[in-house]
């Protein structure tokens, strides 16, 4: 189970950490990123495709990943449709965001490092010198702990 969420949503998250890393502007005022930069990075990340391809993969691997996980066709594709891929946005970490877990993971020999907040709706991705904090919406944020299964 480990090898497929791995090589899917970690090789996922790294791409769109590499796709909005490279639009990241220099200065950032109070740790924070300015709208401007956050529109940027939103932008390019979705000029890309890679959240469709990401939840196309996922979406085509549904038999794998229910082998790997013993859930069934359709409650993974539950999932799968719930993670809603495509509707993360890049955001600031509010200041009183606290961490609940983070762990290690690699995929196609990138390591980054997951950080879940006890606020569900915020996963933090570090990878190449960068950290991301994706917003997810409602309906992701029931399966946001399923992203321990990457460690």
């Amino acid at each position: 189970m480990k090898v497929i969420l791995r090589a899917l949503l970690g090789v996922c998250l790294v791409g769109i950490i590499a796709v909005a890393g490279v639009t990241m502007f220099a200065n950032e005022e109070d740790g924070a990123l300015s709208d401007l930069k956050l529109d940027a990075i939103n932008a390019a990340v979705d000029a890309s495709g890679v959240k469709d391809t990401i939840q196309e993969e996922l979406s085509a691997n549904l038999n794998e990943i229910a082998s790997a996980t013993g859930l069934s066709i359709s409650q993974t594709e539950e999932i799968v449709d719930s993670l809603d891929i495509t509707s993360w946005t890049v955001t600031d970490l509010p200041a009183d965001a606290e961490e609940a877990t983070s762990f290690s993971t690699s995929a196609s020999g990138v390591d980054a490092t997951i950080i879940l907040y006890d606020d569900p709706s915020y996963v933090t991705v570090e990878t190449y010198g960068q950290e991301l904090t994706f917003e997810l919406p409602e309906s992701a944020q029931d399966y946001a702990s399923l992203f321990t299964l990457l460690s």
